[in-house]
This record gives C-alpha cells, structure tokens and sequence, in this order.
C-alpha cells in the first residue's frame, strides 16, 4: 500500500454551506463529495414541516438521523425515524418526510452522486403537496 505524503482533504462547517429549500425541507450540499461517488446532504425539518413526495430515478439514498424524529411515506409504508436510526431506499422509490414536534435533522448520502445543478430528484404531486404541511 502506498501512502500519499500529499492529499486533498475537505473540511468545514454545514453552517457556513447556503441552504436550498423543498418545502420546508433544508439542504445543505457538502462540496467536494463527488470525488467519492456520492452526494453528501445535510437536511433539516423545522418542528411539524414537511418536504413533498419525491422520487429519484437513478440514486439510492442512505438516510442517518441526527436528532429529533420524522415521519416517513416510503412506497406506501408508514416509517417512524428518530436520532440514531437509518433508511435506505432504492432508486424509484416515492417517500416524503413530515418531521416531529422537535423538528428533524439528518444526513443523506446519495449514490450514484447528483448533479446539483439536475438533482435526480422528481417531486409527485399528491393532495398534502399543495402547501407541503400536514393538515392539522
């Protein structure tokens, strides 16, 4: 095995990253993770805020919770995910988010990476889509 004496590295800090919005959903892209094969996010949810369905054609998301608690559709499944627990979901899957009264926080790691500028992602309309909020 070869070690490099020289390599490049990225670090920072999420809050430093300009979020992009979906509904109430906030991502943060992590720069630099294409070079791995993989499209890195940081998402938030505020408390009862919800992201629309979506679906991604080609990429595979590995979801890890951070803290607080959503709930999620997953092909038609009802998943509860608080701090701690994962979910993979499989390319051609709908699944949406609507997070608890703490609100949730994860990170999301894409494969194969997206194109921010053409994110593999298509939202499907559904009648809770139009405001992206549960109904109270």
């Amino acid at each position: 095995m070869r070690i490099k004496k020289r390599a490049r590295i990225s670090y920072g800090s999420v809050g430093d990253i300009a979020p992009r919005k979906l509904g109430d959903l906030r991502m943060r892209a992590i720069a630099g993770a294409a070079g791995l094969n993989i499209t890195f996010l940081h998402e938030e949810l505020p408390p009862d805020g919800a992201a629309p369905t979506v679906v991604h054609s080609a990429t595979a998301e590995f979801v890890y919770m951070l803290a607080g608690s959503v709930t999620g559709l997953v092909s038609g499944k009802k998943i509860e995910l608080k701090q701690g627990d994962y979910l993979m979901i499989p390319p051609g899957v709908a699944h949406k988010f609507t997070a608890g009264s703490g609100g949730g926080e994860a990170i999301s790691v894409f494969s194969p990476p997206m194109d921010p500028a053409k994110p593999d992602a298509k939202i499907i309309p559904d009648e809770n889509n139009t405001r992206n909020r549960r109904k109270s």
